[in-house]
């Protein structure tokens, strides 16, 4: 029950939940490890270690973590993230055990190796873990699902944490370690078995060539040269050297008013308690205090914090005291100081942001802890290491800290306004949006700049951010030098509906600029409704077509019934105007105000005689959503000229069209491209209801239909996660079309054609018949190949058979052969057994006879003759194939009459290059009985055809 109510909630879709689900419980053990490891290294190195080597373990923790780091990235691409984070939970799990049997014997230095390979244990264990996300996700699927699967490790701090406390109250300290290895055997165990759910996501992953361990270079460098950077540098260090101080006094001062076992549960009860603050902290306050006190105000609030706490720990040195910094500091520090520094990156360009993350992540931050360490251990070996005295030195770095934080206000301001000229501020990134006095100034700045792409980029943004009101700066850019800017300023209008600017936007009725009057007739009428109508009427029968229809537009959508009376005439005189560009803004008019009773016109515009109308006419049909434009929109997709327009249309109408869809997709009379057309629109619809319609018409006779329905199928899955109710439908379709591949190699063998159309191949004759043929054959084999990729797309939605089908089709590269062979080794690893036996043979680089050698069982070879496989071709499928076989047939066959009777058959194909070859081969052949078969082809459908019979009727009366 639980489970179906988290289902319900997750962000999730189909084919995602179990993975996420698995994954959040890696978070969550994999996360409770390290909480756990944290616990017991902590408790037993200050109840049994030197207390006085304590700095040092931050020293040694930083240097450890760093080598194992980099020793670590030359093995990580080696095996699957799946199995190398199984094998490093199992690791680390028997070396917990390992460790419990020897603490046992209390050796020198163990608790000094415990407490370091605790750290360096959680570092890796928690690296592997996003690894193996970013491997499993995409980066819109990560945003997504990253807060659920996430928030694992915050419950582990809940969970584990009250659990540990009890394990250490019941059973010792040391009894943690044995914790701990169960938790990593469990999390070693998810991440198995988020390997096997995204198996195909993973070799989707080897097959692109992507992987999440790709080398950042020139981090350094590029925090060094940006000022805005190394401000974040020195915030990242001075962040973490002041909470490592701050981790220490918590400690000491822990560690003197508790032992043992009752330190070991109180860190369990703290982590509990304030993993529970954070959590709260994260659902319900850190977007709130986020927007209130913005960047530089949410940022101030650890170290204020973190100040408050080490000023009660001088006054008051208690334990309590040193609990409430700490607690501050692991409170904000997860929630609103991290996702506050993640916006710090925000103004900086992409391609730059990822390297100095990891630059700062991996260097800044390691270096800042170990520095700690070594002041730490100065501090004892020469003052004392009184952790009450500490707290001054704390105290002085959370105000110094304080101050790097304000001064980042000039240089994030400066970041922003830099990335917004060059429109490369990518707010939609960010986890929360900062809508503060900063970003108000930098838009403020944008707005009145005299670079017009910057003030373009300023007023595109503000429909974004509905918290900030700019209307008065914007007012200015109506008399702009640029028409582009005053347009774009009248849109904004039109968007905010405000009357208080009304006569600053009717003052633009008078510009110069065509395009200008048009968008300020449309925001006033916006912003004005009926009460613009008398200041719009006369613009009804403005010359410019922009103008006119601008002014019907908004006086019907706005202008009530006063408008639509008024208007009526000038529409009504823009549909049957002479000129086409007026008729064209009609049609624009009627999609605009969205009358769905307005058909009858719209229905006379689609039939207009020029094609711009007609295609304004079919979109404007799609806007209206009308039940009379269907029927009409369908076989508008018959004509090249408006296929794209009619498709978009019938799209727009969604899941209420799909009966009437599912009858013309059926109807095996109707023309081939509405059918095809149809299959598309299905595909766009994307709905499970549309893949059903669609699966259940894979059996069609039509290859180019059945190659638009397998596209359709593989795009709708791939592009929105749906999965078929049942896929028995696409598991035929495959077969189907593997028959017709091996049938295909099969033909070629027994007809014997293995030489290919070349530079010394003949131009006439037998030889260049088969050779043509033989290509014709091979090239349906390819676009088979092609159809099953499509298919099992369908089939393994997760694996990224496109690519793999790139690796395997791609012949020009120049590592070629190493492609198709590591995308064969993927479909090896991929498909089921039976698939594999049918299909591997076919992609594989093997020589003919020995492909049907390797399926001769599933495939035997036919017991047709030559001549009677040949004649069979005529009546392929592939109209290609056909056309092929039959030239090749007036020119091998032995008996005449039977040859003649099979290209007279010809001459009735539905194909008219099969028609036109059929005709040109009797001609040659029996130019006696070809005679009264001109005169016919002379009435052909196709001009390909009828243009071919004149011609061979012209030549016979010229020998005549």
């Amino acid at each position: 029950m639980l489970l179906r109510i988290l289902e319900m909630v997750l962000p999730a879709r189909r084919g995602e939940r179990q993975l996420t689900f698995t994954l959040f419980f890696h978070s969550l053990f994999a996360v409770g490890a390290f909480l756990t490891g944290r616990t017991v290294r902590d408790a037993l190195f200050l109840a049994h270690g030197d207390r006085s080597q304590l700095a040092w373990m931050y020293v040694l923790s930083a240097i450890f973590v760093t080598a194992s780091g980099l020793l670590y990235a030359k093995f990580a691409n080696r095996l699957r993230r799946d199995l190398m984070a199984l094998g490093s939970a199992a690791l680390f799990g028997g070396l917990f055990i390992l460790l419990w049997v020897v603490e046992k014997y209390q050796p020198p230095g163990i608790y000094s190796v415990i407490y370091v390979y605790v750290e360096v244990m959680g570092a890796l264990i928690l690296v592997q873990f996003w690894t193996l996300a970013n491997e499993l996700f995409n980066a819109r699927e990560a945003k997504r699902l990253y807060g659920f699967i996430g928030a694992g490790g915050t419950f582990a701090n809940i969970l584990i944490g009250l659990l540990g406390a009890q394990v250490a109250r019941q059973f010792g300290t040391a009894s943690l370690l044995l914790m701990c290895s169960v938790l990593l055997f469990v999390a070693g165990a998810a991440s198995y078995a988020g390997g096997r759910l995204g198996r195909q996501r993973l070799f989707a992953r080897a097959a692109t060539g992507k992987t999440s361990a790709t080398r950042r270079t020139g981090g350094a460098s590029k925090v060094l040269n940006d000022s805005h950077l190394r401000t974040v540098a020195v915030l990242s260090a001075v962040t973490f050297f002041t909470t490592t101080l701050i981790d220490f006094q918590f400690k000491v001062v822990a560690a003197d008013k508790m032992k043992g076992d009752e330190l070991a549960a109180y860190f369990g009860y703290f982590s509990a308690v304030v993993g529970g603050l954070a959590l709260g902290l994260q659902l319900f306050g850190t977007s709130r205090l986020l927007n209130r006190a913005g960047v530089i105000g949410s940022l101030a609030v650890l170290p204020v914090s973190l100040a408050l706490g080490d000023a009660a720990l001088l006054i008051f040195p208690t334990l309590w005291a040193a609990s409430m910094a700490k607690g501050a500091d692991t409170l904000f520090r997860y929630s609103v100081n991290d996702a506050t520094t993640q916006i710090l990156y925000l103004p900086v360009p992409a391609q730059v942001r990822v390297s100095a993350k990891a630059f700062i992540d991996g260097v800044v931050k390691p270096v800042a802890i170990g520095l700690a360490g070594l002041s730490l251990a100065g501090y004892r070996a020469f003052l004392g290491g009184d952790p009450y005295k500490l707290a001054g030195f704390s105290l002085l770095l959370a105000l110094a800290w304080v101050a790097v934080v304000l001064g980042m206000r000039s240089k994030y301001i400066k970041s922003l306004q830099d990335n917004l000229k060059q429109r490369r501020l990518d707010i939609e990134s960010a986890r929360h949006q900062v809508i503060d006095g900063n970003t108000n100034k930098v838009l403020e700045r944008a707005l009145a700049s005299d670079d017009e792409l910057e003030v373009l980029n300023a007023v595109s943004l503000l429909p974004h951010l509905e918290k900030l009101e700019l209307d008065a700066r914007v007012e200015a850019l109506l008399d702009h030098r640029s028409s582009a800017v005053r347009v774009k300023a009248l849109e904004y209008y039109a968007h905010r509906q405000t009357m208080r600017f009304a006569n600053s936007v009717f003052r633009r009725f008078e510009d110069q600029d065509p395009a200008v009057r048009a968008a300020a007739i449309d925001a006033f009428c916006a912003m004005g409704r009926d009460k613009a109508v008398r200041s719009v009427r006369p613009f009804l029968a403005d010359p410019d077509p922009r103008i006119r229809s601008a002014a019907v537009t908004g006086m019907i959508r706005f202008g009530g019934l006063d408008g639509v009376l008024v208007a009526a005439e000038a529409l009504k005189a823009l549909i049957d105007n002479a000129d086409p560009v007026m008729r064209q803004h009609a049609a624009k008019v009627l999609g605009a105000i969205g009358v769905k009773n307005f058909y009858q016109p719209v229905l006379q515009l689609m039939n207009d005689p020029d094609l711009r109308v007609r295609r304004e006419a079919v979109t404007a049909a799609g806007m209206l959503k009308s039940p009379e434009f269907v029927i009409p929109l369908i076989y508008r997709t018959q004509s090249r000229e408006t296929l794209r327009e009619a498709t978009q249309a019938l799209t727009a109408y969604g899941s209420s069209i799909l009966a009437t869809l599912a009858k013309v997709l059926s109807n095996q009379l109707e023309d081939g491209h509405i059918r095809r057309a149809i299959a598309r629109v299905l595909g766009k619809l994307g709905t499970s209801e549309a893949l059903e319609i669609i699966a259940r018409h894979l059996d069609e006779a039509d290859e180019e239909l059945r190659g638009v329905m397998y596209r359709s199928l593989a795009r709708a899955v791939k592009g929105k996660r749906l999965l078929l109710k049942d896929l028995t439908p696409v598991k035929r379709a495959v077969d189907r079309e593997l028959d017709r591949a091996w049938r295909a190699l099969h033909q070629l063998e027994l007809l014997q054609l293995d030489a290919l159309p070349g530079p010394n191949t003949p131009r006439d004759g037998l030889e260049a018949a088969r050779a043509l043929l033989a290509s014709a054959l091979l090239e349906k084999v390819k676009q088979v190949e092609g159809r099953v990729f499509l298919l099992l797309a369908v089939l393994y939605p997760d694996a990224d058979m496109e690519q793999i089908s790139a690796g395997i089709q791609d012949a020009t590269a120049a590592d070629a052969s190493r492609r198709r062979g590591n995308a064969v080794e993927l479909l090896d690893n991929l498909l089921e057994r039976t698939l594999k036996a049918k299909f591997l043979p076919l992609v594989e680089e093997l020589p003919r006879p020995e492909r049907l050698k390797a399926v001769a069982e599933l495939y035997p070879v036919p017991t047709a003759t030559a001549e009677v496989m040949l004649s069979e071709l005529t009546k392929d499928e592939a109209a290609w194939v056909r056309a092929c076989a039959t030239w090749c047939l007036s020119e091998a066959a032995p008996e005449a009459t039977l040859r003649d009777d099979l290209l007279i058959s010809s001459l009735s194909d539905g194909n008219p290059v099969v028609r036109e070859i059929a005709l040109v081969s009797i001609n040659r052949k029996a130019p006696a009985r070809a005679a009264p078969l001109l005169e016919e082809r002379l009435k052909d459908d196709a001009p390909l055809v009828r243009k071919q019979a004149a011609a061979l009727r012209s030549a016979a009366a010229t020998h005549g």
